[in-house]
């Protein structure tokens, strides 16, 4: 296993941004759908316009639930679901908003985790277990249907079409449609925290766990991954297949890397909070001290960014990448060159913790 240094470099972005305090913010940018997957936690919402000359606010003046959003997600519509700490879910089709809250839908207002399985429907993660949504009808499932914990912190679908949910202290468990399956400690599984769930392609999956390195499951048999010869850092925070087939982690210590056979780990001294890959293949990391990206050659650097701590990245249709910083705000990068974006410019806070394309940005709402 090599190890290379990871160099912090700065960045900036635009698509929709959610800020560590209260709304929703969309810049509007033209890039490609991407998988829904669930995002990382808090803010408002922003929405700018496709040269991001203009910024639009959205809080619960504006109909969304709640101002504390800890998660978003676009569907296979376009539609933009936006989970929050106490509100419930809002859902944007990009003119109205509509609320799903506790006791007509959701077993409490607190959203986790939304994913949308191949049928089209959607599934909510809670402290109070899961919720299915088929586009009418609601169901709810807890610990008495075979739920390992009620605290569900991530949710996956794997390619044959079985969810999987990671748990807050029970390990994952497995649904078919019918049969529910727990997966703990006792089995294999490296710890009972679960933060991230990913498919390999040869349809592996693998659960990244917290302070115990990753865990493999072959349908058959367990294997843990962890520091000693594997991963950068025990800690994982983030996993991404790219599109080589290569399986990323993002570490407390670095982000390593494993192509079937050997593993590689890059270093470094600040958190890596966030892995992204852009159109041409190029890897970025977002970490406590900047963003750095990786060409398959070599890491470079770059010292633009508005802000050190990078905790989102994406690219819109343009191939202009956007980062999310802690405290300095949104920064763009095309290539050649960078542009910062704060309250200055029309965002309501400097905090921004995720950023997603919409997909209707040839109606002008394409948002970061």
């Amino acid at each position: 296993m090599r190890r290379q240094s990871i160099f912090t470099l700065s960045v900036h972005v635009s698509l929709i941004i959610i800020l560590t305090l209260s709304m929703v913010l969309f810049v509007s940018s033209c890039s490609p759908p991407p998988k829904l997957r669930p995002i990382p936690e808090f803010g408002p919402v922003l929405l700018p316009s496709i040269e991001a000359e203009s910024w639009t606010t959205f809080t619960t003046r504006d109909g969304l639930t709640d101002n504390y959003v800890r998660n978003l997600a676009r569907d296979s519509q376009g539609n933009l679901w936006f989970g929050t700490d106490n509100g419930g879910v809002s859902r944007y089709d990009g003119q109205t908003w509509l609320t799903f809250k506790h006791e007509a839908a959701l077993p409490i207002n607190d959203v986790f985790a939304i994913a949308q399985d191949r049928q089209g429907s959607f599934w909510f993660g809670t402290e109070a277990g899961v919720n299915f949504y088929d586009g009418e009808d609601w169901e709810a499932f807890t610990t008495e249907d075979g739920l390992a914990d009620s605290y569900v912190t991530s949710v996956a679908e794997d390619s044959e079409g079985n969810l999987w949910f990671g748990t807050d202290t029970e390990g994952v468990s497995r649904y078919d449609g019918e049969n529910w399956v727990i997966f703990n400690t006792g089995d294999g599984l490296a710890y009972n925290h679960v933060r991230v769930i990913m498919q390999d392609r040869e349809g592996n999956l693998w659960f990244g766990v917290d302070g115990q390195g990753a865990s493999r499951y072959d349908g058959e048999s367990w294997k843990t991954f962890a520091a000693a010869g594997s991963l950068a850092d025990n800690d994982v925070w983030a996993s991404v297949r790219d599109s080589r087939g290569n399986m990323w982690f993002g570490t407390t210590g670095g982000a390593s890397y494993y192509d079937g056979e050997n593993w590689m780990t890059f270093t470094t001294e600040e958190g890596l909070w966030v892995i992204y890959e852009d159109s041409r293949g190029i890897l970025w990391f977002g970490t406590e001290g900047g963003v750095s990206r990786y060409d398959w050659e070599a890491f470079t650097t770059e010292d633009y960014l508005s802000g050190s701590s990078v905790w989102a990245i994406a690219e819109d249709s343009r191939g202009s990448l956007w980062f999310g910083t802690f405290g300095g705000g949104v920064s763009r990068y095309d290539g050649v060159n960078w542009e910062d974006f704060s309250t200055r410019d029309g965002l309501t806070d400097n905090n921004i913790r995720s950023i997603v394309a919409d997909s209707r940005a040839e109606e002008g709402t394409d948002t970061t």
